[in-house]
């Protein structure tokens, strides 16, 4: 059982009332979920009583246990206001527990496809099934799309019964999507004071704990920073050096400190380094350097932290006049896992024809997970990169370009080829990449013991009549399990004008692709962290100017996998980086990011002569990270 930190100070033995001594110990609250397996009722629901043609689920989904792995499976329960309004589910205890400490629900929102959180989240708890008493609203743990919506109780609700109520329907849409409804009961324990976990930083923190100092700070960073770093943020706060808490973007300077405390008992007490600022108001000035100076003479005195943040007057007098920065090698972000493309490596796969317009590709990652790629035919008819699953978790993809695009002056919809059409068809052949041999599943039908799958697909480019193209390109994909190679041969037919235009892009959901460590080709490093949930209207951040042949992908909450993604022709596929976009990392939308190697200039047109020849090879590769890669 995880433990939470919702405190009492343990009973202590009568004391004269004149004597303080500190408690020895607290007591530490467990949670324990005691709805596991226990039978329920529910609104009538999409998937409850199949008669929308959705697959008939067990009507066990949502105490089973499982957290639904992919966006639309049946460990979710579909909750339909069509169907029937208000929605509910009732779990049965089995008996009265007088210890309900928490309840939850696992929602998902995909307005996209009719899917949203409800127009509210309240809890009930009855003693005999029919007359209910309110407890509260749920707060949602994050903004995310997946997110439990909890409501903790503290151990002071009794009954048999409890409801959750998502209300008339969705806050957009139709469906409310929840896999897990878990109520917990809460126990108590004596735990010596020694044996609660201090404070800590996260795995992903570049700050530095030794000693009771927190190090590596920069001029700004706040309290809110402060607590993001921390493995866990649980009755932990943020206090000025004068012993005044401080909050949200209160900025942090030497003697600042993090206190946790839990019901009066101080469990650790961590103070702050800002180098430099021995003055403790979180500036690096002239007060600063006086401060050193006498400290150097000899006609002052610091300690502790005070004594840390002293760095020499010569380098805060160079810093106060801006010939040099102190921080400069504070790296503010994660650490880049550490992985590099050495070969492909060897993955049995298998090859199945689902229908006419999809194929997937299938081999066991890493990890011991299924990883599956899908092959998908447009609309136009030419067939892209689809989506990439492991352990039936979508991780890169989903309906968005991957090959190429190219601002085509006097396109139909200003775009031509990948996913924005104008592109057509010749033809597309599977085949065995080891013996040649061609493969021609029939539909349904699945061909195993793959060890390279190679797709050559011809097309023409055009702008929109199919009758007048400019180009020819000639894909060549080859698979190879976690990696993905592309190579596209172009020869253009007529003359063609180009503006900003993408020979390779990599679209990829926040949770593993939060942070882009751009390795440039002149072997430095540019690391950006987007937003944890970006923006609806896809006007979010885009990082520009980087002259990148290789980047690396990773996430902040699922942590379990990386990517690296390089174009292996930078001339011929970002004209070596010659236009100011060059390789650039977007803040696409509310969950997903996307990557993107440019050619042509940003707002003016380039001609391309008919008779032009392109070679371009670029690979998308999966990792699957061990504690060493991390």
């Amino acid at each position: 059982m995880k433990r939470l930190a919702c405190v009492l100070i343990a009973a202590l033995m009568l004391l004269p009332a004149a004597v303080s001594i500190p408690a020895s110990a607290v007591t530490v609250y467990d949670y324990a979920v005691i709805s596991q397996g226990k039978q329920y009722t529910f609104s009538k629901c999409y998937t409850g009583d199949g008669s929308m043609g959705y697959q008939q689920v067990s009507g066990s989904e949502l105490t089973d246990g499982k957290i639904a792995s992919d966006d639309y499976g049946t460990d979710w329960i579909a909750f339909d206001s069509r169907i029937e309004s208000p929605l509910y589910a009732t779990i049965d205890l089995g008996k009265t527990v007088t210890n309900i400490g928490k309840m939850r629900v696992y929602l998902t929102a995909q307005p996209h496809s009719g899917i949203d959180r409800p127009n509210e989240c309240v809890f009930y708890v009855s003693d005999d099934g029919v007359t209910f008493t309110k407890l509260g609203e749920g707060v949602y743990d994050e903004d995310a799309r997946n997110t439990w919506c909890t409501l903790d109780l503290g151990g002071s609700v009794s009954g048999r019964y409890v409801k959750v109520s998502f209300g008339t329907g969705s806050q957009s849409g139709v469906f409310v999507f929840c896999s897990e409804f878990e109520v917990y009961s809460i126990e108590g324990s004596d735990v010596p004071v020694a044996e609660i976990p201090g404070i800590g930083l996260s795995d992903g923190s570049y700050l530095e704990l030794s000693n009771k100092l927190l190090t590596r700070l920069i001029p700004g960073d706040t309290a809110e920073f402060l607590l993001k770093n921390l493995d866990s943020a649980d009755n932990i706060a943020v206090y000025s050096r004068y012993g005044s808490r401080i909050t949200g973007t209160g900025r942090i300077g030497t003697g600042c400190y993090l206190l946790k405390e839990i019901d009066g008992t101080e469990i650790e007490r961590i103070t702050c380094v800002l180098d430099g600022d021995i003055s403790g108001d979180g500036r690096i000035t002239v007060t600063d350097y006086l401060c050193n100076l006498r400290l150097e003479n000899g006609t002052a005195e610091y300690t502790d932290a005070y004594l840390a943040a002293a760095v020499g007057s010569a380098k805060i007098k160079s810093y106060c006049i801006g010939v040099t920065d102190l921080f400069d090698e504070y790296i503010r972000h994660p650490r880049v896992p550490d992985v590099t493309v050495d070969g492909y490596g060897t993955y049995v796969m298998s090859l199945t024809k689902n229908s006419d317009s999809l194929y997937t590709v299938a081999c066991t990652a890493d990890n011991g997970k299924k990883l599956t790629l899908t092959f998908d035919k447009k609309s136009w008819g030419t067939w892209n990169i689809g989506t990439l699953t492991c352990g039936g978790t979508m991780l890169a993809g989903g309906g968005t370009d991957w090959e190429y695009v190219f601002r085509a002056q006097g396109a139909a919809n200003g775009f031509s080829g990948g996913n924005h059409g104008n592109e057509k068809l010749v033809d597309i052949t599977f085949y065995d990449g080891k013996t040649g041999k061609k493969l021609a599943p029939e539909n349904g039908k699945t061909i195993e013991g793959l060890t390279e799958i190679k797709i050559i697909e011809n097309t023409l480019l055009h702008l929109g009549d199919d009758t007048k193209c400019y180009a020819a390109v000639t894909r060549t994909y080859t698979v190879y399990g976690q990696s993905i190679a592309l190579e596209c041969d172009f020869r253009f037919l007529t003359d063609m004008s180009f503006s900003l235009s993408y020979t390779c892009m990599f679209p990829v959901l926040k949770t593993v692709g939060l942070y882009c460590a751009f390795r440039n080709d002149d072997g430095s490093e540019n690391v950006v962290t987007t937003l944890e949930v970006g923006l609806a209207d896809y006007s979010g951040t885009m990082y520009k100017d980087n002259a990148a042949s290789e980047c690396v992908i990773w996430g902040k909450k699922n942590t379990d996998y990386a990517f690296v993604v390089r174009v292996l022709t930078p001339e011929d596929s970002c004209d070596n980086y010659s236009n100011y976009a060059k390789t650039f990392y977007w803040d696409m939308n509310t969950t997903s990011n996307k990557l993107y190697f440019s050619r042509f200039p940003d707002s003016t047109y380039e001609k391309v002569p008919a008779g032009t020849e392109w070679h371009t090879k670029s690979d998308w590769t999966l990792f699957c990270l061990t504690e060493e890669t991390k």
